[in-house]
């Protein structure tokens, strides 16, 4: 490719490394090295008619955060958590299993029970019979398309 932009008189290409992507500006003949862009170049660093067009390209898009309402959200409180065991009859142990799993787990986050089995370091088993009781105090939500048995904590806004 470089041997055809100079056999074409065009200037050398800069290459940028931006978020594991490699870019490449190709400059046309109207680039000026020194003084930057001459008056009746091609490219242009903003372009009103695009903008014009386009008034969705923003860096706030209210459309979008309407319609994502739970990516804004926030993980259910530990007190509403807490709340849950009221009417449950669960050991302590079970409890404190719960609040780990709980504290371990981010907000969007997707997990079942090998991820309980991770959290706690404990059996195949025991991650199912803790998933059971979170499932059961209504504290999580099924996730559909992820797979089976694959939940999210609920989020403040739906508690």
């Amino acid at each position: 490719m470089y041997n055809e932009l100079e056999s074409a008189g065009l200037h050398e290409p800069e290459y940028f490394c931006n978020a594991f992507i490699l870019q490449t500006v190709i400059y046309n003949k109207n680039y000026d090295n020194s003084d930057g862009y001459l008056e009746n170049t091609a490219i242009q660093e903003t372009n009103p008619a695009i903008e014009e067009r386009n008034p969705t390209i923003s860096e706030q898009n209210p459309a979008i955060e309407e319609r994502n309402s739970s990516i804004q959200s926030e993980k259910l409180s530990i007190e509403k958590l807490k709340k849950g065991f009221v009417n449950k009859n669960y050991r302590e142990n079970t409890k404190d299993n719960i609040l780990a799993v709980y504290n371990d787990i981010d907000t969007n986050q997707i997990f079942g029970a090998p991820e309980i089995e991770r959290v706690l370091g404990c059996s195949p088993t025991t991650a199912k019979e803790i998933m059971k009781k979170i499932r059961d105090m209504e504290v999580v939500v099924e996730v559909k398309g992820s797979g089976k048995g694959k939940y999210r904590f609920i989020y403040e806004n739906e508690a």
